[in-house]
């Protein structure tokens, strides 16, 4: 009933459940030749010292290729049966392919002219956008982990999701330069990757494509 304060009624008692926002997936962009690399990161995931989860949801785990033949999804695949601990923090492992060609794959990293009509930085761009997408399924937020950024102690997860409820609804949840020194001008513009991505709603995902690559696509 309705609560009246006119009422000889008791006021009844509610208890509301507020369910905080965790993270849905975590991904783990990756090159053909960077299975290796990815190996050593599993291996270091699946030690006690680093283990990614202590409590709460499992997310996702999902590895996206810029570009991966049949032979490359399945080898990759097979590391979960090599990793098996990693099934305490993952609720699953999935491998997909970008299929990325051509000028929209190039990553002409010390070209100093340009070679594509993309810009010679396409791929990591557009791997970035087809990496949003493939995510999106797996809930609002995904940790996006490059294979050169480790985790420094057990129960990182724990602490993504703890910095996700503190920022709900934010698109975007990175860090912020600690240093007293100011970086060079090359490194200013150097987008760093490894942040938390609202990929899951669709409105961020629609200013990813008509907003954020549409405007790298016409400054190039």
């Amino acid at each position: 009933y309705e609560d009246d304060p006119l009422s000889q009624k008791p006021r009844s008692s509610r208890s509301v459940t507020i369910d905080l926002p965790v993270l849905g997936s975590v991904v783990i962009p990756c090159l053909g030749g960077d299975l290796p690399m990815l190996r050593q990161v599993l291996t270091l995931w699946n030690r006690p010292s680093f283990r990614p989860l202590k409590s709460g949801p499992k997310p996702a785990l999902v590895v996206v290729f810029n570009n991966a033949d049949a032979a490359l999804l399945d080898e990759t695949r097979a590391l979960r049966s090599a990793f098996p601990d990693l099934a305490e923090s993952f609720s699953r492992f999935e491998v997909v392919s970008a299929d990325l060609t051509g000028d929209a794959d190039l990553y002409a990293r010390d070209a100093t002219e340009s070679r594509g009509k993309f810009g010679n930085k396409a791929g990591p761009n557009f791997l970035f956008q087809k990496t949003m997408h493939a995510v999106a399924r797996h809930g609002d937020y995904t940790l996006q982990i490059e294979l050169d950024c480790l985790p420094v102690r057990p129960g990182w997860i724990d602490e993504a999701n703890a910095v996700v409820a503190r920022n709900a609804g934010a698109w975007v949840i990175g860090s912020t330069y600690p240093g007293d020194v100011t970086l060079d001008r090359r490194v200013q513009f150097h987008f760093n990757g490894n942040a938390i991505y609202k990929a899951g709603d669709p409105a961020f995902r629609t200013f990813l494509d008509d907003v954020w690559i549409a405007r790298i696509l016409h400054h190039i």
